[in-house]
């Protein structure tokens, strides 16, 4: 979905919205779209123009801290990628969820760092294998 979402979000223009908001929600959806499909660091760059956003907008932050998730994990920057799971988990620890569920496009860092959080947090259960005998 996101290889399809790819050629929408380099098309759109940031600077053609001047109401803050669309723009700030628009430029996290791009900014994942773009850390999902190989150009992490462009993705970190719009992600740096909403940093000031998000303390006026707080319903973004969620959107905010999954796209740098993805980024920084594209990056393999895991220290990045830990902080931005870690306000995640902050927010709503359900927001940890999405990431290990098995879907197509989610990094292998990110995915086993969430599952990690999850299970050290206790809100999620280790699988447990039986050997039947």
């Amino acid at each position: 979905a996101t290889d399809r979402a790819r050629p929408l979000v380099d098309a759109v223009d940031l600077t053609r919205h001047e109401d803050l908001k669309t723009r700030a929600m628009m430029g996290v959806v791009i900014a994942e779209t773009w850390a999902r499909t190989g150009q992490a660091k462009k993705a970190i760059k719009t992600l740096d123009l909403f940093k000031e956003a998000e303390k006026e907008m707080p319903e973004l932050r969620p959107q905010l801290l999954r796209a740098q998730a993805f980024a920084s994990a594209a990056l393999n920057d895991t220290k990045g990628m830990r902080k931005a799971l870690k306000g995640l988990f902050a927010e709503n620890p359900q927001y940890l969820t999405g990431f290990v569920m098995k879907k197509v496009g989610i990094h292998p860092l990110l995915e086993k760092e969430a599952r990690q959080m999850l299970i050290q947090s206790g809100n999620v259960q280790r699988k447990v294998q039986m050997k039947h005998r």
